[in-house]
Parts: C-alpha cells; sequence; structure tokens
C-alpha cells in the first residue's frame, strides 16, 4: 500500500495591490498571523504503501518543506498506528502543493523512513515538508515516498527537492508554474498532476491521501474595508486566495471521492484570524473564515474525508517584518515589534512538528480548527 500526501504550500505577502506585488515579496510560508488573544501581553500521516522495489521516481519540479522544532530536538515519534505492518513493504504519495506565487500546492512523495533535517530551506511549507519526511524516516523503514511538489519557480522546487531526494527511498516530482491567478489553469495543473502519479502508481496501491493547502496572500494591510477604492483590488484578492483555493479543493475531492482513495485527509493553513476579528485584516480575515467554513462543510458531506483548518500562531518570518512594517494599526505594530524583540514570536520549526503531531495523533474531529496553542 502507499501513502498520499497533497500538500498547498505556498503563501505571498502582499501589501499592494495584487497586481503589482514585487517578486521579492513572494515566499513560502503559512497563514498571517494575528496575535493570539493570549499574547495581547506576551506569555512569558499516513503513507500510501507500495514496494520500495516498484516505486517509481518521478522528477519534475516542486518545492519541498523543512525541518520543525523551536530547539534542536528530535521530532516526536509518529503514532504506531499510522505505520503499515512490518510485514509490508509499502511505498508512500505525499502530495504537497508548494507554490512561491498563487499557486496551489501539490505533493506526492515515495519514501523510506530516515530522519532528515532541513536547515537552509525557507518558508513554513518546506518545514512542514521536511518534518514529514523525517517523521517518515524515523519511522517506517519498509517505506518509500514519492513527493509531488506544486510552486512557481522551478528552481526553487528543484533546490527543494534535492534536499528531499537525499533521504533513502526517496523521489519527488515538481510542477512549476502552479499561479494561483488563474483559477482554472492552477485547477487543471493540480487535478492533471495528481492523476498522472496516482495512475503511474495505482490506486490500489495508495493506502492514504494527505493534502496541504497553504497558500495565500496577506493583502494590503494599511487599508480598512472602506479605505478600498478599486473593486477589481477585492476581487482579485478573493480570486487568488478564496475562489482557486474552492476550486482547487471542490476538484480534488471529486476526484479523490470518485476513486475512492482511502483514508484522505484535507488540512488547510489558518489563522487566528479566521476566528477572531481584527483591524486591517479585513480581505485576509474574511477568506481564512471562510475556507475555514468550507472545510468544516465538507467534514459533514463527506464523512470519509477527514479535513483540518490549523493556525500555526504568529510565526517568526519574513511574513511577520512585512506586517510590522505596513499594518495600519498601530497597537498591532507595537505588539508585534514586542513580541519579535522579546522572542515570544512562533518557531517555524516548532509549528510545524505541532501540526505533525496532530496528523499523527489523528484525535482531532474532523472540520475542526486548531491553534498552535491549543492543548
Amino acid at each position: 500500500m502507499l501513502l498520499l500526501y497533497i500538500l498547498s504550500l505556498w503563501a505571498l505577502v502582499s501589501c499592494s495591490p495584487i497586481d503589482s506585488i514585487d517578486t521579492t515579496h513572494r515566499l513560502l510560508f503559512s497563514g498571517n498571523e494575528g496575535p493570539h488573544p493570549n499574547q495581547l501581553v506576551p506569555p512569558s500521516i499516513d503513507p500510501i504503501a507500495v514496494p520500495i522495489q516498484q516505486a517509481p521516481v518521478f522528477r519534475q519540479s516542486c518545492p519541498v518543506l523543512n525541518g520543525i522544532s523551536n530547539d534542536n530536538s528530535a521530532p516526536p515519534p509518529v503514532n504506531a498506528a499510522l505505520a503499515p505492518a512490518s510485514t509490508q513493504t509499502d511505498a508512500r504519495v505525499l502530495m504537497f502543493p508548494l507554490a512561491n506565487y498563487q499557486g496551489t500546492p501539490k505533493v506526492f512523495e515515495n519514501v523510506s523512513t530516515n530522519k532528515c533535517y532541513n536547515t537552509e530551506a525557507s518558508g513554513f511549507g518546506v518545514e512542514i515538508a521536511f518534518e514529514l519526511a523525517a517523521q517518515h524516516s524515523s519511522l517506517q523503514k519498509d517505506f518509500s515516498t514519492h513527493f509531488l511538489l506544486f510552486g512557481r519557480e522551478e528552481s526553487k522546487l528543484s533546490q527543494t527537492a534535492q534536499r528531499i531526494e537525499s533521504l533513502p527511498e526517496i523521489s519527488v516530482s515538481i510542477a512549476p508554474n502552479f499561479e494561483l491567478s488563474s483559477v482554472q489553469a492552477s485547477t487543471e495543473l493540480l487535478i492533471s498532476q495528481t492523476k498522472r502519479v496516482a495512475n503511474e502508481i495505482g490506486i490500489q496501491n495508495i493506502r492514504s491521501v494527505l493534502v496541504i493547502f497553504n497558500s495565500g496572500t496577506t493583502g494590503d494591510l494599511s487599508k480598512r474595508i472602506g479605505d478600498y477604492d478599486s473593486v477589481s483590488e477585492i476581487s482579485s484578492y478573493y480570486s487568488i486566495n478564496l475562489v482557486s483555493f474552492t476550486a482547487n479543493v471542490s476538484q480534488l475531492v471529486k476526484y479523490l471521492h470518485s476513486n475512492q482513495f482511502q483514508s484522505v485527509t484535507l488540512v488547510q493553513i489558518s489563522s487566528l484570524l479566521a476566528v477572531k476579528p481584527y483591524p486591517y485584516w479585513s480581505l485576509y480575515a474574511s477568506a481564512k473564515a471562510a475556507r475555514d467554513m468550507l472545510f468544516g462543510v465538507i467534514a459533514q458531506e463527506y464523512p470519509s474525508i477527514k479535513t483540518l483548518n490549523y493556525a500555526p500562531g504568529p510565526l517568526d518570518n519574513t511574513m511577520q517584518a512585512s506586517v510590522v512594517s505596513t499594518i495600519g494599526d498601530p497597537i498591532q505594530r507595537r505588539i508585534y515589534s514586542d513580541m519579535k524583540n522579546e522572542g515570544n514570536l512562533v518557531n517555524m520549526n516548532s509549528s510545524a512538528r505541532k501540526l505533525v503531531h496532530v496528523l499523527s495523533n489523528n484525535s482531532f474531529v474532523s472540520g475542526s480548527h486548531i491553534d498552535f496553542y491549543d492543548e
């Protein structure tokens, strides 16, 4: 049997109209986080299996995730329930869509389990990918895994793929030119590549599927909702962050459900702002809330598909620096600055590890919203 992970793991900091975003503001990361309620005063997966020797090796283009932890300690053990019987020789397929800009991520991976740590890759999506690879490498010696990575820039996808491929029994495919700005093109690329990999491996050999969506933009944080003069700016924002996301999810659910894939889990990187409003986050927060609700509805419509909305916390990354320099609310600017200076922002490794731990335990309620700070 084989495990399939599909991750949509790219995000973009946008502090100006979408059409004029500079490429220097494009990066891989999870959702933008508002201050957690407890931090207004800062507080002091199961792989798809196929015989390793039979697992195809794909080499296209896609970014990969990197390891997780606030420290250098080893990742927590994966729930043994996620591991196949020791007598099985399986290949895992992980789909991790990782786009730098306007792209829904996808990743299939055939990988055996060994520890993998990435110290150079950047972005929350990359952190998640490497943490997943590390967990699988340390647990399942009889599995091979294949990552299918989606992103905008082939060079960055290739760099990530090379690091992941350095692990034993891991192969990677990359799918560049993944643009969320085009609803139809991004959806077609997601589905066509998913079908290609699944067909080459054999749907009957795929034991479970994990899909992670980490794509999005912050929007212009200098504006309140009444400050937008351009209707097209609002339309463009929702097209990238909600319409493309919904279309991607819709067609992926249709494909996975109609082909009766086993043990399907969908994860979207959410935000505290999906459940708690803050000024100057009107477009971002409303889009995140809608995405959360969509996953809640999917959990009701498709009991066989498990969904999770994961809020990673206020991450210590390039996005936070951009938020501090552009947000129109002086109170939030001060809070974020203080959190950075006092070392209270969340380390990306720690948050990615928390997500993998939640997925490994697999005890969360389908359709629920889980925050990094939740017990």
